[in-house]
């Protein structure tokens, strides 16, 4: 589980990261990750350009086949440990919520 927990954020810091760098103001990342009810919990939220939209969740990047895999990669993993996940486009922030079973 510790593997597949590196692998989800490290995923949700890259597209956070990303989404951080073209923006010139406010820029933020903020991470909580704790342990309740036998599940862990794990929150990502990010500054971004209210015009980005993430609502379909796709790669902006012009080599779409070798990128934009990062979320399929997280809904796997949360789906491997019978949790759930939360995407979450608040115009100029970006959050991703989840909790897996352990």
């Amino acid at each position: 589980q510790g593997y597949d927990i590196g692998i989800i954020i490290g995923n949700a810091l890259d597209n956070a990261i990303e989404a951080c760098e073209k923006i010139t103001t406010k820029r933020f990342i903020h991470v909580k990750i704790y342990e309740k009810y036998n599940c862990l919990y794990i929150e990502v939220i990010n500054s971004k350009n209210p015009d980005d939209l993430f609502g379909s969740l796709k790669t902006t990047k012009a080599d779409p086949i070798n990128h934009g895999i990062g979320i399929t990669i997280i809904k796997n993993i949360v789906r491997k440990y019978k949790g759930d996940v939360l995407f979450e486009d608040n115009k100029d922030t970006f959050r991703v919520k989840l909790f897996l079973m352990n």
